[in-house]
């Protein structure tokens, strides 16, 4: 995010959604543009597709789809498109699709301090996606999903957010991690707060 303009420049890693060869780890390509403080990141093998979390400036948290099937480079937006605006208070342009960008899938404003994603039920092929979302923020704001988990039901196109789930932590969540339960169909999720500090186990019936 200290470099901003290197988002949009092609010849710059920065700002960008890149997929590394693991052979020759010094070969990669650049999948998409424009992202400017990435934090999360999931693979969804179904749609062969990586879902993405930023942090905006002020305001303007995202969520953001890469379709890895088609050679698109897709364009998020920043610096030169934001839902959020700069720490100066200057205003972004926040119409990414009327400039030539890739809207994002959701975007958070006033921003929650958006962080790690997780496939949350990624054994059933034939349910909608749902995406266990972590956020931050600080305790003396009460935005829409600080300090919370969110489960996100996407549909199989992943270009709608069709129902939200919070599950207030008050505490912030850095990162967490899905534990197998072998034949239990419940899921636990562990995870980082950083309040405390602890580990957080939470089970979902």
């Amino acid at each position: 995010y200290g470099f901003k303009d290197s988002a949009q420049d092609l010849n710059s890693i920065f700002g960008k959604i890149i997929i590394i060869n693991k052979e020759d780890q010094q070969k990669f390509t650049i999948q998409g543009i424009g992202s400017r403080n990435a934090q999360g990141l999931v693979y969804l093998l179904k749609q062969n597709a990586l879902i993405h979390t930023e942090h905006g400036p002020i305001g303007g948290d995202e969520i953001n789809v890469t379709f890895l099937d088609d050679d698109k480079i897709e364009n998020f937006g920043w610096p030169k498109s934001s839902y959020g605006k700069l720490n100066d208070g200057t205003k972004v342009p926040n119409n990414h699709e009327k400039f030539g960008f890739v809207e994002p899938l959701k975007y958070y404003t006033p921003a929650i301090g958006i962080s790690e994603l997780k496939h949350f039920n990624k054994d059933d092929e034939t349910s909608n996606p749902l995406i266990l979302l972590s956020s931050m923020g600080w305790a003396d704001e009460e935005h829409e999903g600080d300090r919370s988990l969110q489960i996100l039901e996407l549909d199989k196109k992943l270009s709608n957010v069709l129902k939200i789930k919070q599950i207030p932590i008050n505490q912030r969540v850095r990162d967490m991690m899905i534990l197998e339960n072998g034949n239990d169909k419940r899921k636990t999720i562990l995870a980082i707060l950083e309040n405390s500090p602890s580990l957080g186990v939470i089970t979902f019936d």
